[in-house]
């Protein structure tokens, strides 16, 4: 149902979201919000809508409402968050190496051509949650995991390096800054040290906030 206006201890409203000129706008899809009248458009208006199923809120931030402006895609920004799911199946980690995964359930693979998945919108990554789990093997000694965040199979940032003998390990970090596109790749890269026990039956789970 479309945002309206109320009248006090009335169920019904006055005024619907389509009447109404800026602010929050409700509509079916991107060809119903390009047909927003001209009249009722705003430079920093809210617009909701489906993509491909998903539902978004863009922010229009062009500097005019012409129809050519408005209808223009670079000028609106998602402000919805996304959330993108990792896993990865157990695996018995080799000392020294270098794996890859995303959110399919597999185990890592020192291939990162075969471990991603594509950012569905543009924004900043700010969160990361990684939880190693070795509950169902054996934790292995302590020697330092690092975690990255690797972004179009070239960039990386740290999430965070643990060195315990705890069966699960969390990775962590919540002031992340990284910009990403719409379409960008992105996989989450461990890398494992020259282990003094290693570890067994090792599962990988967390998630990523872009918003």
């Amino acid at each position: 149902m479309p945002n309206s206006v109320f009248k006090s201890n009335s169920l019904f409203p006055l005024i619907g979201d389509e009447q109404l000129s800026g602010g929050m706008r409700v509509v079916a899809d991107v060809t119903a919000r390009n047909a927003i009248p001209v009249d009722k458009r705003k430079i920093g208006m809210l617009v909701g809508y489906a993509v491909s199923g998903v539902y978004v809120v863009m922010q229009y931030v062009g500097v005019d409402v012409t129809n050519t402006e408005w209808a223009t895609d670079t000028n609106w920004r998602n402000i919805s968050t996304s959330t993108i799911f990792f896993q990865a199946d157990g695996s018995d980690p080799v000392g020294g190496s270098t794996v890859y995964f995303c959110s399919t359930p597999q185990a890592p693979a020192t291939n990162q051509n075969n471990r991603a998945v594509i950012a569905l919108k543009s924004g900043i990554i700010t969160r990361c949650n990684l939880i190693m789990n070795t509950t169902a093997g054996n934790a292995g000694s302590n020697e330092d995991i690092s975690v990255y965040i690797r972004i179009n199979r070239t960039t990386d940032y740290l999430v965070e390096t643990i060195g315990s003998t705890d069966a699960v390990r969390i990775f962590n970090k919540y002031d992340l800054v990284i910009s990403v596109a719409e379409n960008d790749i992105i996989e989450i890269k461990a890398v494992y040290p020259p282990w003094g026990t290693p570890p067994t039956n090792v599962h990988w789970s967390g998630n990523i906030l872009i918003q």
